[in-house]
């Protein structure tokens, strides 16, 4: 199932189970590119909890400060810039493939992201290189929120609504 639109931002996910806590594939779509792999099964609460974090995350700093830096230079600087590190996304085990950023402004959020040079899973035909892609922050939010309503609604905890 995908929660948005992959052209511009989507969750897609699919829940393998629930016993204790849910587990399942989780990848986002931005810009019509997938970020993730779909073979590995991790903790959906661990995606859940740093897309939540991305939304109380404050915004004009990490702005005004990398709104405009070429995405290559964000590669570049990363490591030494701690401010920059701090908008990293850690989304859970199907991600550790790749190296994501989150720049939040106030209208929108820029992400910058790369594929490993040695990924552990395929991603037959993917980008080399350095990809990109602006989204407007309430179709983020809108969509973080819808996924995050599917994930209490699977929890081995919730109860049915009255």
């Amino acid at each position: 199932m995908i929660i948005g639109d992959p052209k511009t931002f989507g969750i897609e996910s699919e829940i393998t189970d629930t016993n204790s806590h849910i587990l399942g594939t989780v990848r986002l779509w931005i810009a019509g590119l997938y970020i993730g792999s779909d073979e590995d099964v991790n903790l959906l609460g661990v995606t859940e909890c740093s897309l939540e974090h991305l939304m109380k995350r404050p915004d004009a700093q990490d702005w005004m400060r990398y709104a405009n830096l070429p995405a290559k230079e964000l590669f570049k600087k990363y490591r030494k810039d701690d401010a920059l590190e701090a908008t990293m996304l850690a989304l859970g085990e199907s991600f550790d493939d790749f190296t994501l950023f989150a720049i939040l402004g106030k209208e929108e959020i820029r992400f910058v992201w790369q594929l490993h040079k040695k990924p552990f899973f395929q991603y037959p035909n993917y980008p080399k290189g350095v990809c990109e892609g602006f989204v407007k922050r309430d179709v983020v939010f809108a969509r973080i929120r819808e996924y995050c309503d599917f994930l209490d609604r699977a929890s081995p905890t919730s109860k049915p609504k009255a």
